[in-house]
């Protein structure tokens, strides 16, 4: 039928492909704040603010903000409770 118009619905249902996917945006933002750490011994560390130098804060605040919110959206709706289990 030449004139048909229509829409497509579908729903993903593929529980272990969300939960992979999960896993790797969890494991992508730890190595990027892991790839941040500053040794003391550095020369990064000594350009680091005094109080980041203070409370050992030698990593990127900003990668651990991501990580964070990574985890939280990870853990909702439906899938974030199966995600928890």
């Amino acid at each position: 039928m030449p004139n048909l118009d229509y829409v497509f619905v579908c729903y993903k249902t593929d529980k272990q492909l969300t939960l992979a996917e999960r896993d790797l945006l969890i494991f992508r933002r730890l190595a990027e704040l892991e790839r941040s750490y500053v040794t003391k011994e550095s020369e990064d560390f000594k350009a680091l603010p005094e109080e980041a130098r203070h409370l050992q804060t030698n990593f990127n605040l900003e990668n651990l903000n991501q990580l964070a919110r990574t985890v939280k959206e990870a853990l909702l709706g439906p899938l974030g409770n199966y995600y928890l289990e």
